[in-house]
C-alpha cells in the first residue's frame, strides 16, 4: 500500500492559489539492521519537512515505488493543469484538440 501527500497551494497568481507540481522536498532516511530472521535488510523513511509528514519503508524497493508513484501522479496533475491565460479560451481549447 502506497500512501500519497497532499500538496497544498503554496502560491498566488493573480489571486489564484497555484499549486507547486515540479518540485518535492523530503527528508529520505535509510540504515541497515537485521530482520526477525537475523538477515541484513534495508529500512528507510521518508518525511515532509513543511509538515512532519512522514512514511517507513520495511525494504528500499517499497522507497522505490513510492517516490515513483509521487513523481507519476504529479506529472498527471501538470499536464491537466489550467494556466491563464488560456484558462477557458478558444485558443486554449484548440491547443488541446490538436494536441489529441
Amino acid at each position: 500500500m502506497v500512501t500519497a501527500f497532499v500538496t497544498m497551494p503554496r502560491k498566488t497568481r493573480n489571486g489564484m492559489q497555484v499549486v507547486e507540481t515540479n518540485y518535492f522536498a523530503y527528508l529520505v532516511r535509510i540504515w541497515g539492521t537485521t530482520d526477525e530472521n537475523g538477515k541484513n535488510v534495508w529500512r528507510a523513511s521518508v518525511e515532509r519537512p513543511d509538515d512532519n509528514m512522514w512514511r517507513g519503508f520495511s525494504d528500499l524497493e517499497s522507497l522505490f515505488s513510492f517516490l515513483q508513484v509521487q513523481c507519476e501522479s504529479m506529472i498527471l496533475i501538470d499536464k491537466r493543469a489550467c494556466l491563464p491565460p488560456t484558462c477557458g479560451t478558444n485558443a486554449g481549447q484548440a491547443n488541446s484538440t490538436k494536441n489529441e
